[in-house]
């Protein structure tokens, strides 16, 4: 399929889907490719690409921190009114520590104190994991 690189292009942009593309496709080529049929020839075009990068990030060195997506509506459990809110992440490298939480506003804190924040609280959870699992294994050898 010619298109691929082009409809590579366009599945970067928030909300663009490869029904979405397909659809657009069908109004333009009426007797053109079937949902699936389409999709099988882009995935297979994809596949031949090489997108990976590799970076070494030696555990625990880096935080790697930012806000994911749109933002989500949250309901205020004592009014019932809808609120925005941002999802900030924040994720260890080299590791399985995640930490995620809402914000009302981006600017409510800066993204320095956000981070911190993250790591006071990925790096006290994996203090008390570890600490939990000593009390464990010292139970068991008792």
């Amino acid at each position: 399929m010619q298109h691929c690189p082009a409809i590579h292009h366009e599945l970067r942009r928030p909300g663009v889907t490869l029904l979405l593309l397909w659809e657009e496709y069908r109004a333009v080529h009426l007797g053109g490719y079937g949902y699936s049929r389409w999709c099988e020839l882009y995935r297979s075009w994809e596949a031949r690409l090489s997108p990976t990068m590799r970076q070494a990030h030696p555990a625990g060195e880096r935080l790697f921190v930012d806000y994911a997506g749109h933002t989500v509506e949250v309901v205020d459990g004592s009014t019932g009114e809808l609120r925005a809110a941002q999802v900030f992440v924040a994720v260890l490298g080299a590791s399985n520590y995640t930490y995620a939480v809402l914000y009302q506003s981006a600017y409510a804190l800066t993204v320095c104190a956000q981070a911190r924040d993250a790591m006071d609280r990925i790096v006290s959870g994996a203090a008390a994991s570890a600490f939990q699992a000593m009390q464990h294994a010292s139970t068991m050898a008792s």
